[in-house]
């Protein structure tokens, strides 16, 4: 799917179904290539989720935490881990997971 369309996607549909297309589409690709070109992306529809007011929902800041951490921006993720009032075992367990695999295993 295209950061356009993702766009476009956010803009026109509920909530519920961005979420559900963003954090299908964010792990598949993060799984298929964990490189700097698809946290780039990630990056980029993060950006049009936030200006599109949808990025408060749990599953979605999961999935972009995870994002972030797996690919070392750990301060992204701690930032997200730090914006929510209320926090799940999923989110803990990606932070934690996160901290450990790039060494920050006292943090964890």
């Amino acid at each position: 799917m295209s950061l356009r369309i993702i766009c476009q996607h956010t803009l026109k549909n509920s909530i519920s179904d961005v979420v559900v297309s963003f954090t299908t589409n964010l792990q598949s690709t993060l799984i298929l290539s964990p490189t700097a070109l698809a946290l780039g992306l990630g990056k980029t529809v993060h950006g049009c989720l936030l200006k599109s007011n949808v990025a408060k929902d749990i599953s979605l800041q999961t999935a972009l935490l995870e994002m972030y951490a797996k690919n070392g921006e750990l301060g992204s993720a701690q930032k997200i881990y730090n914006s929510l009032e209320k926090k799940d075992v999923v989110m803990q367990t990606s932070m934690i997971n996160g901290l450990a695999i790039h060494g920050h295993g006292n943090e964890a």
